[in-house]
């Protein structure tokens, strides 16, 4: 049977530098994929052949890495994939290796570099992975995908006192604290900022107003509105927040009130189960519109005898949540002659992709169910592709062209895509009008012609 391996984690650095990373593995059906947001991963080195400017060596086992530039305190998300050999005896092992700037392949180990002082930073295991498939791996995924929303932080009031910096020397993170108003810049000109504070007892209470980052003068005289559904909290693992509350609301004076605003989420977890130091959480109530926000934090993960607990703060990160469903699931119906192509850059590490009109068959057809009144499809255009026709629910929507002379990645229900097809209102009108209700849906993608689709993104 086919299956295959995935090793999945993340790597927060002590320090900043460049060093060899990549992957020793049993056969060449392997590779190593990175992220710095945990959301989009690239393809860093594959098994079957050598990265320009890489080292590569066969042999009992194969071994394959470049170097990859980190940042302090910047984590690093990892994904290794193997396709498992189901012969007799096959070496189907994978993991990651390191190396120095300035290496040999001999002196690549599974530990970080030598040179490197990452002490307490190991990365941490999120997943393992092994299952079968039926046609080619990553199959009959579904998933989330957090889409931030671009907007500055101005710390507006709390209630820290000078003691409240005081870290212990014993703790790790003793010397990071920053002045409270090192708030306002965690997304803007530091974003890798790290606040610490001692609780000792008491809720931590900060009030934030959300600000335009590029027109500075309208940051400084107004609030800017948003609308979100979900938050991130980054924090220091072993010191994220455990029991906490948001509150938002559109005025300054109604948020320095005490309970004022509109509570949207509530937590309180006794043992700390926020490992990763990323915290994702949903609005209770959905989608909300705010310009202000009070967040309150009253445990932490670990706390200390005497001296209450203590909290490592990254930021708090606002946006949306989006169904994110690869076509190749066993739920969505495919008619016609179709490939699984793997291709780096695309969400799941394959490609579905439809031959069109072939001896045998007339046209190629997807059809998948969603639930929601928002659509997006993200598909590789290039020359080798054309036109395809999408219908909801039975009913015309558009004909979108793939074809073009230089290969990327596109939405092709986005404006700035329609726009180049001069159907951007026709189109957004009538998906407006079939998707009115939050109820399920059906989409039809067919065509005579290659295409493709890469995932298919709703809410």
């Amino acid at each position: 049977a086919n299956s295959f391996i995935v090793v999945s984690g993340i790597y927060t650095p002590k320090e900043s530098g460049t060093y060899y990373l990549g992957l020793e593995s049993g056969h060449k059906d392997a590779a190593l994929y990175l992220s710095t947001d945990g959301k989009t991963y690239t393809l860093h080195v594959t098994a079957s052949q050598n990265s320009s400017g890489g080292l590569y060596q066969e042999g009992s086992v194969i071994k394959v890495a470049k170097q990859f530039t980190f940042t302090k305190d910047q984590p690093v998300y990892f994904r290794e994939v193997l396709a498992i050999d189901p012969d007799e005896g096959a070496d189907n092992h994978i993991k990651m290796i390191w190396g120095a700037e300035s290496c040999s392949v001999d002196a690549l180990t599974d530990q970080p570099a030598a040179s490197a002082d990452h002490t307490g930073y190991a990365y941490r295991l999120i997943e393992t992975v092994e299952e079968e498939y039926e046609l080619e791996y990553w199959t009959d995924h579904e998933e989330t995908y957090f889409d931030p929303v671009e907007v500055g932080q101005s710390l507006v009031e709390d209630n820290i006192e000078s003691e409240d910096l005081s870290i212990p020397e014993y703790l790790p993170f003793n010397g990071y604290n920053k002045e409270p108003l090192a708030l306002g810049n965690l997304f803007n000109e530091n974003p890798h900022d790290i606040f610490a504070v001692g609780l000792k007892g008491k809720t931590l209470k900060l009030t934030v107003k959300l600000v335009y980052i590029a027109d500075t003068e309208k940051a400084e005289a107004e609030a800017k509105s948003i609308t979100a559904d979900s938050f991130i909290i980054h924090a220091y693992p072993d010191y994220a927040p455990t029991a906490f509350k948001l509150f938002v609301g559109d005025s300054e004076e109604e948020m320095k009130k005490d309970n004022g605003g509109t509570l949207v989420y509530e937590q309180d977890v006794p043992n700390g189960v926020n490992k990763n130091g990323t915290i994702k959480c949903s609005f209770k109530n959905g989608p909300t519109e705010f310009s202000y926000y009070r967040l309150e934090i009253s445990k932490t993960v670990r706390g200390r005898d005497n001296n209450g607990y203590f909290l490592v703060f990254n930021g708090i990160e606002f946006g949306t949540t989006w169904n994110v469903k690869q076509p190749s699931d066993r739920d969505v119906e495919k008619l016609g002659a179709w490939d699984n192509v793997r291709t780096a850059g695309s969400t799941f590490g394959y490609l579905i992709t439809a031959k069109g009109k072939t001896d045998n068959e007339p046209f190629s057809t997807l059809t998948m169910k969603f639930t929601g009144t928002q659509l997006h499809i993200r598909a590789l255009r290039g020359p080798e592709y054309g036109a395809v026709e999408i219908l909801i629910d039975g009913k015309w929507l558009c004909d979108i062209d793939l074809r073009h002379e230089e290969r990327g990645w596109v939405d092709i229900l986005s404006k700035d895509f329609l726009n180049a097809h001069f159907q951007s209102d026709a189109v957004f009108n009538r998906l407006k009008e079939f998707l009115t209700t939050d109820e399920e849906h059906t989409l039809t993608l067919r065509s005579t012609e290659r295409f493709n689709v890469d995932a298919v993104y709703y809410r």
